[in-house]
């Protein structure tokens, strides 16, 4: 797991490998991948009082443009599914988001 900061996300992030600002609050990470000609950003966040967030982009391919009008957000992924992962389950949160992804992309 890279560990890098939120200001170098401006650029399209590398596919296939999870870019994390693990700051504690917020901590974030990011995992980029394609489907189908279609660029998406696995999202998770966690903040104090929180478990890890997770949703799924649509449309993006970089951490500015989760924030574009063409990024097409999931509802929090973890809370649909029951599941709740602290800060220290970093990598059983990213991958349980990467499976659900690819179960519902299959």
């Amino acid at each position: 797991m890279m560990i890098l900061h939120v200001e170098e996300f401006d650029s399209p992030l590398p596919v296939g490998n999870w870019e994390c600002s693990m700051m504690r609050c917020p901590s974030q990470c990011y995992y980029r991948t394609q489907r189908d000609g279609v660029d998406y950003v696995l999202y998770l966040r966690w903040r104090w009082d929180d478990p890890w967030q997770a949703h799924i982009i649509k449309n993006a391919n970089s951490e500015r443009a989760t924030s574009s009008k063409d990024a097409e957000w999931s509802p929090d992924v973890f809370e649909q599914h029951g599941l709740h992962f602290e800060h220290d389950d970093v990598v059983e949160a990213q991958a349980k988001l990467l499976e659900l992804f690819q179960e519902d992309n299959a």
